[in-house]
């Protein structure tokens, strides 16, 4: 469920900085919140 929601929210460009919201993905994914491949594939669309 959060994936899809962070997932939707880079597809619409629904942030006000991608660094910000690459933070918010990292901390998300450090509190084991995310799998490796989802955090990597949210990552990836950031940098795109």
């Amino acid at each position: 469920m959060l994936f899809k929601c962070l997932k939707r929210r880079i597809e619409k460009c629904d942030y006000k900085s991608k660094e910000a919201l690459a933070e918010q993905i990292s901390l998300i994914y450090a509190n084991e919140q995310l799998t490796d491949e989802q955090y990597s594939e949210l990552m990836n669309m950031l940098e795109t």
